[in-house]
């Protein structure tokens, strides 16, 4: 059961860095002068995308993703903390080349960039305490509760 469970991870984790470093060919041309490839991340996100500390990425999947990419490319990576709002203006300005926990609906103009397949999916529930609690059933939720 565990090797099958690793097993899985592992083809997962080939996947997305395949699928990644296709992606990354485009903006290579764009940064050949570059040494290190600049990827933006939001603190916000939590674990297991980052882990911050004092405003510097030390891991999570970003991390870990940004890592060997850059590696593979031949480049340094480097982690910027970048806000939501500001995405489009850092990535428009070179401040950042890569940004992973994005979605083109969340910009005002994705046909600027370049979008890869999606590299992971995430499911959103709440849990609540069995019986005799009032939020057992879901039914105080019940028109309060905005989708994923």
């Amino acid at each position: 059961m565990f090797y099958t469970h690793v097993g899985k991870q592992l083809t997962l984790w080939v996947s997305i860095v395949r699928a990644l470093i296709t992606s990354l060919f485009f903006i290579w041309s764009l940064t050949v002068s570059a040494h290190e490839l600049r990827w933006g991340f939001a603190s916000a996100d939590g674990q297991p995308y980052v882990e911050v500390r004092e405003h510097q990425l030390l891991g999570g999947f970003i991390y870990e993703l940004g890592r060997v990419a850059s590696q593979r490319l031949g480049y340094k990576a480097d982690f910027v903390e970048t806000p939501n709002k500001r995405i489009e203006e850092f990535m428009h300005r070179g401040r950042i080349h890569v940004i992973c926990n994005n979605n083109p609906q969340w910009m005002k103009n994705p046909e600027r960039f370049h979008w890869s397949e999606a590299l992971y999916s995430e499911e959103c529930g709440f849990h609540a305490i069995r019986p005799p609690s009032p939020l057992s059933s879901g039914q105080a939720f019940q028109g309060h509760l905005a989708t994923c």
